[in-house]
């Protein structure tokens, strides 16, 4: 997906990052249900870091990254905001 980011139109482009959107939010939700447990938080973010994070051997833009990161901040404060104290 990376490699194919700057080529592509922005249907598509709004239609992947709204499912990028809802995966990284259900992922906080179910993390929140666990109170932030660090073993669910940790099977979230592994995958979300290794987006984050391009291979050293290869170039890559950064538009992919940046984007989920815009995404994981809102959905976080989402997620977190019901999480009961």
């Amino acid at each position: 997906m990376a490699r194919e980011w700057s080529g592509i139109d922005r249907l598509r482009l709004d239609k992947f990052m709204g499912l990028v959107r809802r995966f990284l939010g259900a992922g906080f939700h179910a993390a929140a249900d666990t109170g932030f447990a660090a073993s669910a938080t940790a099977r979230l973010l592994a995958p979300v870091a290794a987006a984050l994070v391009p291979p050293a051997d290869s170039f890559v833009g950064s538009g992919l990254a940046l984007q989920i990161a815009d995404a994981a901040g809102s959905e976080l404060e989402a997620a977190a905001a019901t999480v009961r104290c």
